[in-house]
C-alpha cells in the first residue's frame, strides 16, 4: 500500500489498520506513538535488519496463499469375491487385495466396469475374523467401505491418499 523512507509513523500505522494490513520495515524503528496505535490495533508490525530474513517472511507469506498442489495416490486394488452380511455391521466385501494394500481409514473409490460408484472411506477391515489396521497384496479380507451398499461381485476397490503439496514462488 505504501512505501518510505525513516522510522514508521503513526499515519503508516493507521493507514495499515484501515487497510488490514502488515507493516514491514528495515533498518527503521517505529516512532512511539506509531507502537502505542499498532499494539492498541493489535497490527503485526515486523522489523528486519536483514534484508533476506525480510525477502523470506515476504516469500512464505506469499506461498502460503497460493492454493496447494494436491495429487491423489493409489494405495492399492482390491476385487470382490463374494458378499457377506454381518449383523450389526452390514454388507461387508469379501475382497483379494490384488496389489498394493488396503488401510483402515484411508479413502476408497469403487469401480464396476471401469465405471465409478462412488468415493468414500475404509471404516473396517477385517482379515480372518480380526480387525486389523490394513492388509496387503496377496490376502483376503473383508472391507466396508461408507455408503458402499450395492456391493456385486466383481466391483473393484481402490484404496488412495490424497498429498497437498504447497506451491512455491519460482524466483
Amino acid at each position: 500500500l505504501h512505501a518510505g523512507v525513516g522510522a514508521i509513523s503513526l499515519s503508516a500505522v493507521l493507514l495499515a489498520a484501515a487497510s488490514d494490513a502488515v507493516i514491514l520495515g528495515f533498518h527503521v524503528a517505529a516512532d512511539s506513538r506509531a507502537e502505542e496505535e499498532a499494539k492498541k490495533e493489535n497490527m503485526e508490525l515486523r522489523v528486519y535488519s536483514v534484508i533476506y530474513e525480510l525477502i523470506g517472511d515476504v516469500r512464505a507469506a506469499l506461498e502460503g496463499l497460493l492454493t496447494p498442489i494436491i495429487t491423489q495416490s493409489v494405495l492399492g486394488t482390491a476385487d470382490l469375491r463374494a458378499v457377506f452380511k454381518i449383523t450389526g455391521v452390514g454388507f461387508v466385501a469379501g475382497c483379494f487385495v490384488a496389489q498394493g494394500k488396503m488401510i483402515r481409514g484411508a479413502r476408497a473409490r469403487v469401480w464396476r466396469a471401469d465405471k465409478k460408484l462412488l468415493e468414500g472411506k475404509i471404516t473396517g477391515l477385517k482379515r480372518i475374523k480380526d480387525d486389523v489396521p490394513e492388509v496387503t497384496h496377496g490376502y483376503e479380507c473383508g472391507i466396508v467401505v461408507s455408503g458402499y451398499n450395492d456391493l456385486k461381485k466383481g466391483d473393484r476397490i481402490e484404496c488412495y491418499e490424497e498429498v497437498k503439496e504447497l506451491k512455491k514462488l519460482t524466483k
